[in-house]
């Protein structure tokens, strides 16, 4: 059941008009109802509530943030199978122990950041991935949770293209290795085995597939308890099939009952149920609406020529898939024998074939069951951008993702005047001094912060070269002040430069900042390693108008602190608090900040030792306010913590922003500070 009907011959999204859609949003356009998916959600959660269970929505099959969001809201996990998917369902609300990473190809810098967002499991489909991710979980000092995803060889009736069942795909891994695969999860310091999963093909129209697979995941799950390893859930993945024209797939009730019964008979012992579905959530959810162009007539037949085409719904093409397409009003005209096509230089580029429709050019068609791999697998091939979305409730149609614009097209391609980077929660806006020489002004820089008016940004950072793999590096605040050093700036910088190739990756890159110049160097690809120089513990570096003193003690707000003073490039004072949470870092940092005793104010952390190796940080930044991370501030953390003897080399330094690593052994020589960089986006300002 969906909520697209006609009313009075025209066609309606619940009760909004789709001719009235288009005449506001024009076409192409996605339209989607979110009553039909909340439906489809229910039913599947219903189906299934006799059983411990958790739902993962297949992201792949749509990821726009509206519909991710109406999902999470709902209690959806999510089924992802890369970091860009990561992003998408973090940024839509998901708890991140509702999320489980499926796919083959996972690379370093994903299973990083999954590990950082701490989400619930990994379905691991081969020795190296399992490897790898134990390798880079031990890293940051975590244990990943894991799941082998089982091949067992079982063929489902549907296109080959979405089969993944065989030994001849490429997932999961072979049923007779899966035993020895877990031994060696369990040998593994930073591996924790919590489940197994099993995901055979997509719209499947049967039973027997899905019935076979339990049955041979259930075996395995036997063979392992006789191993002495015991698991905590089952995933099946997704799958079942959708009706797109005559197809009669199985109703959720009778999979569920199939799926439950044979859990309840075979299953060794309780198992929580996981599921992935993607398509039978989404796929009636949705429908493409395309205009008429022309109608061509030609010796053999005759070809309706659309607005839309494969860059905009590639099944067809790529799956010789059949749509339902329908008229958006139903009119007298006589029905005529067509080929749907659109503009796009492929004869793969067809929508349906041989069809009857009453259509003139001009007309509307819109083509069902396109909410599951519909805008998700389009393009912008031929240089056409991508349709537009909308989301229909009861009588309100939403824009939820504007249609793309020749500009759209053309941004990553055109010199920037700024590119927008993120470390650890920091914001920064770099400009690139060789490329935008007229930007550098300061009542530009000023305009540029403000996140009303302007990008918005922690700090500016302006590059200019010097020579080889050496820069000029200056650090400006939002308030136009600047500043000695950052190292979270400068892992922002080196990144620019990689991806931009504007030095040799394999070689340190030297950031020129003042009279110092500080080396970076790339450990992976979002990853980076800083030389932030030696602590220096004098009064006169900070500047602190007192005697050099390990400790002092000062009054501020009517109470007695005690804090540490260094230079880490930038001035800190560090106070070191039992209860970092309830720590008063506006009031007491700000007090502190703006004290005489700082000729020219300083940063100051609130400090909670962890444990040796560990501590928490929380930074009140001059200029700025309390900030999400801070990376000279971590390094003073650290190196006032390695100096009291509360914790070694290194030193995990957890900001609300995310972690830093902190290495620092000999008092003479350098602090390196370890961490993460990324590009959030780049475009143009006005000069």
């Amino acid at each position: 059941m969906d909520h697209f009907v006609y009313k009075d011959n025209t066609l309606y999204a619940e009760e909004v008009s789709v001719s009235e859609i288009v005449q506001q949003y024009g076409t192409p356009c996605y339209v989607y109802s979110q009553q039909t998916l909340e439906r489809h959600w229910r039913v599947i959660e219903e189906a299934f509530k006799k059983h411990p269970h958790r739902i993962c929505y297949a992201v792949k099959a749509n990821g726009n943030l509206s519909l991710l969001k109406i999902l999470a809201n709902l209690g959806a996990g999510f089924d992802i199978v890369s970091g860009g998917e990561l992003a998408r369902v973090l940024e839509a609300g998901a708890d991140p122990q509702k999320i489980v990473f499926s796919g083959v190809g996972k690379t370093e810098s994903e299973i990083r950041q999954a590990l950082i967002a701490n989400i619930a499991v990994f379905n691991v489909e081969s020795l190296p991935e399992v490897e790898r991710i134990n390798e880079i979980a031990q890293s940051i000092g975590q244990i990943a949770s894991v799941a082998v995803r089982v091949n067992p060889d079982i063929k489902a009736d549907t296109h080959p293209y979405i089969s993944t069942g065989l030994a001849s795909n490429k997932f999961g891994i072979n049923k007779n290795e899966v035993l020895a695969v877990y031994k060696t999860i369990q040998q593994l310091p930073a591996l924790k085995a919590v489940g197994i999963a099993c995901h055979i093909g997509s719209q499947i129209l049967e039973l027997t597939p899905f019935e076979e697979a339990l049955t041979c995941v259930l075996q395995l799950i036997q063979s392992l308890k006789k191993e002495g390893i015991f698991l905590e859930h089952l995933d099946i993945g997704g799958g079942l099939g959708v009706c797109y024209d005559t197809e009669n797939p199985p109703t959720l009730t009778a999979y569920a009952d199939a799926i439950l019964t044979r859990l309840k008979q075979e299953a060794p012992y309780p198992l929580t149920l996981w599921l992935e579905p993607g398509r039978v959530i989404v796929a009636n959810t949705g429908i493409l609406v395309a205009k008429v162009e022309y109608l061509k007539e030609t010796e053999s037949k005759t070809f309706a020529i659309l607005d839309a085409g494969m860059t905009d719904l590639m099944r067809p093409a790529l799956y010789d898939a059949h749509h339902k397409i329908i008229p958006v009003k139903k009119t007298q005209q006589k029905e005529i024998l067509v080929d749907l096509v659109g503009p796009v230089c492929e004869s793969s580029d067809f929508l349906g074939k041989s069809r009857l429709l009453a259509i003139q050019p001009g007309d509307f068609i819109a083509i069902r069951t396109v909410g599951a791999y519909g805008f998700s697998m389009s393009s912008q091939y031929n240089a056409r951008g991508r349709a537009a979305e909308i989301l229909v409730y009861k009588n309100k149609a939403t824009l939820i993702r504007r249609r793309e614009t020749v500009q759209d097209l053309l941004l990553p391609e055109k010199p920037h005047a700024f590119v927008k980077m993120q470390a650890l929660g920091n914001d920064f806006v770099l400009l690139d001094l060789d490329e935008n020489p007229s930007l550098w002004r300061e009542e530009k820089i000023k305009k540029l912060s403000n996140r009303y008016t302007g990008i918005g940004f922690d700090q500016l950072l302006a590059i200019r070269k010097h020579d080889a793999n050496q820069f000029e590096y200056r650090i400006y605040n939002a308030d136009g002040t600047e500043a000695e050093q950052c190292g979270n700036g400068a892992r922002a910088v080196a990144l620019y430069l990689c991806m931009n190739s504007k030095v040799d990756p394999m070689q340190a890159i030297y950031l020129k900042t003042g009279n110092r110049v500080s080396t970076v160097k790339r450990l992976s690809e979002y990853r980076f390693t800083v030389d932030m120089g030696c602590p220096n513990f004098l009064p006169e570096a900070v500047p602190l108008n007192r005697a050099a003193q390990t400790h002092y003690d000062i009054v501020l707000k009517g109470e007695m602190h005690r804090f540490s003073a260094l230079s880490m490039g930038n001035p800190h004072a560090i106070l070191k608090v039992q209860d970092l949470e309830n720590a008063s870092v506006a009031t007491v940092g700000q007090a502190l900040c703006l004290h005489a005793d700082f000729p020219r104010q300083t940063n100051v952390g609130f400090m909670q030792i962890l444990n040796m190796h560990q501590l928490a940080l929380r930074v009140y930044e001059r200029g700025v306010g309390e900030t999400l991370a801070c990376g000279s501030g971590a390094c003073a953390a650290a190196a006032i913590a390695i100096r009291d003897g509360d914790c070694h080399s290194p030193v995990k330094v957890q900001l609300p922003g995310g972690e830093l690593v902190i290495h620092w052994s000999d008092p003479k020589a350098s602090v390196w500070m370890e961490g993460e960089a990324h590009c959030v986006y780049q475009g143009w300002v006005d000069g």
